[in-house]
């Protein structure tokens, strides 16, 4: 699914916090900055990955800017998780 993945710099992405959801992680907008490693990810590979994350049922794929300045996509809590 992550065919051609590649690690990058971990980074930080203030205004949000992680939560538990039937046992699973997921982020969710809050007061707080995370931390977390970073994927650049093939454009190939997101409709797979957008279909595994249950996008837009469970979680919606959503591009955010990290503290250092890079752009990311991250998936964060729907609406029916919140």
């Amino acid at each position: 699914m992550l065919k051609g993945a590649k690690r990058d710099r971990d980074g930080i992405l203030d205004g949000f916090i992680v939560i538990e959801h039937r046992g699973y992680p997921m982020l969710q907008r809050g007061d707080r900055a995370v931390s977390g490693e970073v994927y650049w990810v093939p454009d190939l590979c997101w409709p797979d990955l957008d279909d595994w994350e249950e996008v837009p049922e469970r979680y919606r794929r959503t591009c955010v800017f990290l503290r250092d300045g890079r752009s990311a996509w991250l998936y964060e809590a729907g609406s029916e998780q919140r």
